[in-house]
């Protein structure tokens, strides 16, 4: 049992860069009823505002990205860092989220957090979903172009 929590628990998986989506069965299920649309990942905000770096505010802008696990921060409730890292349950039918706007002192100053997915495996640069490459996508999103180089939406950054 302590292995299986682990395993299922323990992710993201991946084998040849590829997502792995681990479902744990109730009862007697079968593979039918199981959906495999959810991943787990730990999600790095970066330039959260210092008097925002508390787990409530984590919770709030973990639920902006998906259904909120945990946030990683010490029992006071203070985050300590550079980022607030969190750990959600994100829908993988859904393109990533490569950035968060927040209007958080009620001063109608948006502030863009960026994200950082830990351990993100193969994904799609122009479009940002999980489940196929760049080469793959039949999607045609304009991408700027710098300096004579493409520069895509998502970028290795993400």
């Amino acid at each position: 049992e302590h292995d299986l929590d682990k395993v299922v628990y323990g992710g993201p998986w991946s084998f040849d860069n590829s997502l792995i989506v681990m479902e744990r069965t109730i009862g007697t299920g079968t593979i039918d009823s199981l959906k495999f649309t959810r991943a787990k990942f730990w999600v790095q905000i970066h330039q959260v505002p210092l008097l925002c770096m508390i787990k409530a505010i984590g919770n709030f802008l973990g639920g902006m990205i998906g259904q909120v696990l945990a946030v990683d921060g010490g029992a006071s409730g203070v985050c300590v860092g550079k980022f607030l890292r969190v750990r959600v349950r994100v829908d993988i039918t859904r393109p990533l989220k490569c950035c968060l706007r927040v209007d958080n002192f009620g001063d109608k100053t948006e502030k863009v957090m960026i994200l950082h997915y830990e351990r993100l495996p193969n994904h799609c640069f122009q479009c940002g979903m999980i489940d196929h490459t760049m080469i793959e996508c039949l999607k045609q999103v304009s991408c700027s172009t710098i300096m004579g180089n493409e520069e895509f939406p998502l970028g290795i950054w993400i």
